[in-house]
């Protein structure tokens, strides 16, 4: 589930589900807080939204 793999490397997402008091369950996706503009994607920047923390920017040759 992608939201577990969230949980690991997304540093706003890992933020957002210690102030919502979650709990891991295996396969359980109710256990997630749902999110919202307001209370997620306005909340945190957009870097911390990304995977590690970095926006992956493509290179021109």
């Amino acid at each position: 589930m992608i939201c577990q793999h969230a949980s690991l490397d997304v540093p706003a997402y890992q933020d957002y589900l210690v102030r919502n008091d979650y709990e891991f369950s295996w396969w359980d996706l109710a256990s997630y807080p749902p999110t919202s503009k307001d209370d997620y994607v306005r909340a945190y920047g957009e870097a911390s939204r990304c995977w590690d923390g970095e926006i992956e920017v493509a290179r021109r040759r």
